[in-house]
């Protein structure tokens, strides 16, 4: 067989074990990945069953924290009744 033959077959060669290589590389980081997600979906199922209930329309949501805001706001005007310097 000539030397061309040789060289072209452990070219191919180093292709094939590269590409095996990369794919075990990436199906761990994929692995990996959902071993994470299932930590943070659990994480978000433990602290949301004991939450409170929230208001289930976007308008009712904004309402309470407009309301929320504006108690705020008087509050701290009537402890800071002193006019700004």
């Amino acid at each position: 067989m000539p030397i061309g033959f040789d060289i072209i077959g452990g070219v191919i060669s180093l292709v094939v074990y590269s590409v095996v290589v990369f794919g075990v590389y990436k199906v761990h980081q994929m692995t990996t990945e959902l071993g994470e997600i299932k930590e943070v979906l659990r994480d978000i199922r433990t602290n949301t069953l004991g939450a409170p209930s929230v208001p289930h329309s976007a308008e009712s949501l904004v309402r309470a924290v407009n309301s929320a805001s504006y108690s705020e706001i008087l509050d701290q005007a009537a402890t800071h009744s002193e006019p700004q310097r």
